[in-house]
């Protein structure tokens, strides 16, 4: 079967800040597209991604743009049924611009390829339309942009990394504590006061760092988890904690202020 001639780009723009997403990302944005898909939470929400986008590129706003804004809502909290028919209804309307002989961009939140709404779109490319070429753009991921702002290296040498959203690894952080140098907890908002107390209870609560809005509006660091006002960070969806296992230096040393 013959590859398609139009493309599928998924393409990361980063963990916020417009000037993190990548020259390969804006290239392909402002010469190869026809169509940008950008998802969002709710009918009635605001892309968050195409805000980020809209301050790297403000041409994208002016009424003699060529390139096609395609909102598409991707729903965060659904039964299994109405996820199924809303991402299909997305996978639609993205195979319409494509048989069109449209290029189309589908632009998220940090990397495509980890934990991405991308990934729904993918996994229906390669059943319904197996010849549809696509490309990947990575980039930078929040927790990437958020050991950076410790001035910290997540792993080193032989040393293991784990990433998982919290909510799905509050019962067997016991286990990854003995397995794992550095672990990072994605959205943490959800579960914050009970991961609070499992990492008291497992004597690594002083080893764990809360970081929110990494390289965003709001931005903030905070080394002391007991300090957190929990019913406050339950607002806050861009949250996570990163547990760095063995002891460094800088880190939790004072050198710098508790928040930022």
């Amino acid at each position: 079967m013959n590859e398609s001639k139009t493309t599928l780009y998924a393409i990361g723009l980063g963990p916020g800040a417009d000037d993190l997403i990548t020259l390969r990302a804006l290239k392909i944005l402002k010469e190869k597209v026809d169509v940008i898909v950008a998802p969002k939470a709710s009918d009635n929400a605001k892309s968050l991604v195409l805000s980020i986008l809209h301050k790297a590129l403000p041409s994208l706003s002016e009424s003699e743009s060529k390139i096609e804004i395609l909102e598409l809502t991707f729903p965060m909290k659904q039964g299994p049924e109405l996820l199924n028919s809303a991402w299909d209804e997305a996978f639609l309307k993205i195979k319409n611009k494509l048989e069109n002989n449209l290029n189309v961009a589908f632009i998220t939140e940090g990397d495509p390829a980890i934990y991405s709404t991308f990934a729904y779109i993918l996994e229906r490319v390669k059943k319904y339309i197996p010849n549809q070429r696509v490309e990947i753009v990575p980039a930078v991921t929040s927790f990437i942009a958020a050991s950076a702002l410790l001035n910290e290296t997540l792993i080193e040498g032989e040393e293991r990394l784990c990433v998982l959203p919290a909510h799905y690894g509050l019962e067997v952080l016991p286990r990854l504590l003995g397995d794992f140098d550095t672990i990072v907890l994605t959205k943490v908002f959800k579960v914050l006061d009970q991961l609070i107390i499992k990492l008291e209870k497992e004597q690594v609560l002083e080893k764990a760092v809360y970081v929110l809005k990494a390289t965003m509006e709001g931005e903030r660091i905070c080394r002391d988890l007991k300090q957190l006002n929990i019913e406050e960070e339950k607002k806050n969806y861009f949250s996570m904690v990163i547990i760095y296992l063995r002891k460094r230096k800088g880190i939790l040393s004072g050198d710098r202020s508790g928040q930022r």
